[in-house]
């Protein structure tokens, strides 16, 4: 009888941590007696027997309550590999990998604040080979331009953001007013480089596949341009806009 009650009462101040933490912001606190068997229940993780414990290293069993397996969250999620916080002010258990997120636009921006970012590529044209070059400037107020010298000249300027590792693009173009377009938008999964940055078009709105900085299936690489300035990309950008009678 004094084993029992002892699993009752070990069994009954488990199920409120647990229970506590579910409720929502809304609903009322309150004690709730149950009644709990245990089972000698068994806990694998890949195959992999693993024993539950508490934050001094204790085992505790896992047990049934009203056709419920309860599990210790704090030795479940250690078993895991994840960081447990409990707040009393809040009755709230946080989870969590123990990792930071990235600050990828701050990485982003350290390398490339101030510089211009270049792209190659090569064609060849009535026999002979040549080479021409997309410019990308991308300022720290989240606006960015994108030039490049062939004999159409293709300028693009717009808007920025990055969500983890990918890059977001809202922009407009110098024929978007003849055309009617409102503007456009890419999506490119990013991979920061000692010397700039490779990305690859994840999705565009255009539908010719063809994206501000790199075209559907290339994986672009723009590197540091330490021989060109970001005002001469930007006034580059501004004159075919102009040219065009395009008001940004």
């Amino acid at each position: 009888m004094k084993g029992k009650t002892k699993g009752f009462i070990a069994g009954f101040l488990l199920c409120a941590l647990i229970v506590g933490a579910v409720i929502p912001a809304s609903a009322a606190v309150y004690d709730k007696l149950m009644e709990v068997y245990y089972r000698d229940i068994k806990v694998t993780i890949d195959g992999q027997t693993v024993t539950p414990k508490d934050a001094q290293g204790r085992p505790v069993e896992p047990f049934l309550s009203g056709g419920t397996t309860y599990l210790p969250i704090r030795g479940i999620a250690s078993a895991l590999g994840l960081d447990v916080a409990w707040d009393q002010s809040t009755s709230t258990v946080s989870l969590s990998t123990g990792e930071q997120p990235v600050d990828f636009w701050g990485q982003f921006m350290a390398k490339t604040d101030g510089h211009v970012l270049t792209k190659s590529e090569k064609f060849v044209e009535f026999g002979e080979e040549g080479e021409y070059t997309w410019d990308a400037v991308f300022l720290s107020d989240y606006t960015f331009y994108v030039y490049c010298e062939v004999q159409d000249r293709y300028a693009y300027k717009g808007e920025y953001s990055f969500e983890g590792e990918y890059l977001n693009l809202r922009y407009s173009d110098p024929m978007d007013k003849q055309t009617g377009d409102a503007g456009h938008s890419d999506i490119y999964k990013t991979e920061l480089l000692s010397d700039g940055f490779s990305l690859e078009l994840v999705r565009t709105d255009n539908a010719n596949g063809t994206g501000a900085l790199a075209d559907e299936g290339e994986k672009a690489t723009y590197k540091i341009n330490e021989t060109k300035k970001q005002y001469d990309v930007h006034r580059m950008v501004e004159s075919v806009f102009s040219e065009y009678g395009e008001t940004y």
